[in-house]
């Protein structure tokens, strides 16, 4: 054994405050990843939720120039909807990235197989959209529910930290003073 250094005994307080120091440190990475993570999935749905109503708002338009069109007629495309029926069957459909980092991946889609002739199947293609949209809305409020339930994790392991660190200080305080 060297002379210069010095083992501490197996049950000396300093060690044990040590390790508590260290698991405590590790539980609050792991916490602060786990929020990361949790709010990258938030800004991805959140901006695909914005896409999807743009790309809604653009059928819509196309909804919209064809509203007063005699039936049978020939549908006309807004040049502020998709553009023609060719887009419709080469959409880019929003989805949240899963890679948690707040990015929308965007997915080519034939949104109605066929030729589409009549303003219906163009408001079919608004419904299942708003369907979509729905099922986005609904995966959004259980991501809020996980990251809530982490916050709430949080703050009480918080108060954990803060009450154990005020009975080690007691602690520390009543040995000098039954020293003195």
């Amino acid at each position: 054994m060297d002379r210069g250094k010095r083992r501490a005994p197996k049950n000396d307080p300093g060690d044990i405050e040590a390790l508590v120091f260290l698991v405590i440190m590790d539980a609050a990475r792991d916490m602060a990843a786990d929020l990361k993570s949790i709010m990258g999935e938030v800004r991805a749905a959140t901006a695909a939720k914005r896409a999807l109503r743009g790309l809604i708002r653009r059928v819509c338009c196309d909804i919209a120039a064809n509203s007063g069109a005699t039936p049978g007629a020939r549908l006309t495309f807004h040049k502020a909807g998709l553009g023609g029926e060719s887009a419709y069957h080469n959409a880019e459909v929003p989805s949240p990235d899963q890679s948690c980092d707040g990015r929308v991946m965007f997915v080519t889609t034939d949104l109605h197989p066929g030729r589409i002739t009549e303003i219906d199947e163009l408001r079919a293609i608004r419904d299942r959209l708003k369907d979509e949209l729905d099922s986005m809305n609904e995966m959004g409020e259980m991501t809020s529910l996980r990251l809530q339930m982490t916050m709430d994790r949080r703050s009480k392991f918080i108060q954990t930290l803060s009450n154990i660190m005020k009975k080690i200080t007691t602690t520390q305080d009543t040995l000098v003073q039954n020293l003195k």
